[in-house]
């Protein structure tokens, strides 16, 4: 089932990610104005700068490898088609209930959505973008993992399948300006914040909104560290563990930039500050939060 960009629906103009000038295609490649050539590999445009494929392959090959050991893939479109509201593997029920539940939240706060241009920054095989399609959105989903379990070669299994791109978070293959809403679920902890609201900013038009939810946020960093940490000795038996830029989790005074941000929380079930207390008796720290947070792009003067 490899991806047929055919199929897919057509939406922003695609940029080099080196030097942001308009991609030709040109056969199995997109080429940018000087000259460098960019891949379709298997349906999937792989828009990374020439002197970062090596190293975003193999931290997307680890973590594809990591995801596959977890039970996060499936050969039928039925599993991938009925994300986040049921998990037909069975394997992560209760993480795919919270996951529909801070969706609902997300788009609920996010509103309308028909007719505006999108980024699913992070995008895995691409839930979110098919569904924001099928809200009327023109999305592009991207992700370094072009992966057919949980990467962007699993796309094709959505109905309606979106535009995908091999493309860094921080690296974004768009012109300035060119996107209304830009989505990182569960993606947000694995990029550098100062470099995503950066490149966020850079990307958005004023009055356009960075959705952030289903990653883990700290007021304190000890907090973080310590759930990182523990997060490694259990990938390490998976393999070699990906080792991604950002630091796994944001603290609160992240959520900055030239943004205003609300922040939602989940509805917390009645037991929580008993669970809450008892993470702290257990392991030491503070448990994390998964807020949704809303950052909308603040105009600047001038044209």
């Amino acid at each position: 089932s490899h991806h047929d960009p055919s199929a897919a629906v057509m939406t922003l103009e695609l940029r080099s990610p080196t030097d942001g000038s308009p991609l030709r295609r040109e056969h199995d490649a997109y080429v940018d104005s000087s000259g460098e050539v960019f891949p379709i590999l298997e349906g999937v445009p792989r828009l990374v700068t020439a002197s970062r494929r090596a190293h975003i392959d193999s931290i997307a090959a680890a973590y594809d490898a990591v995801r596959a050991a977890e039970g996060r893939t499936s050969t039928e479109a039925d599993y991938y088609r009925a994300l986040p509201y049921a998990d037909l593997s069975g394997r992560h029920v209760e993480q795919w209930s919270r996951r529909a539940v801070a969706f609902e939240l997300a788009m609920d706060q996010t509103g309308d959505v028909d007719g505006l241009d999108v980024v699913d920054v992070g995008a895995g095989h691409g839930w979110i973008a098919s569904a924001l399609l099928r809200r009327g959105a023109q999305v592009l989903a991207v992700d370094i993992n072009t992966g057919v379990h949980d990467g962007l070669a699993a796309a094709s299994f959505h109905e309606p399948m979106p535009e995908v791109a091999q493309a860094e978070a921080t690296r974004l293959p768009l012109a300035d300006r060119a996107c209304d809403l830009i989505v990182l679920a569960a993606a947000a902890h694995y990029v550098r914040p100062t470099a995503m609201t950066a490149e966020a900013a850079r990307v958005l038009r004023p009055g356009g909104r960075l959705l952030i939810f289903d990653s883990p946020v700290f007021d304190d960093a000890a907090d973080g560290e310590a759930m990182v940490a523990a997060q490694r000795d259990e990938l390490a038996r998976f393999g070699d563990v990906p080792e991604f830029d950002g630091p796994g989790y944001w603290l609160a005074g992240d959520f900055a930039g030239p943004f205003r941000w609300s922040r939602f929380e989940l509805p917390r079930h009645r037991l929580a500050p008993l669970r809450d207390h008892w993470t702290r008796r257990r392991l030491g720290r503070r448990p994390a939060r998964l807020p949704v947070m809303i950052g909308t792009r603040q105009g600047e003067e001038g044209p």
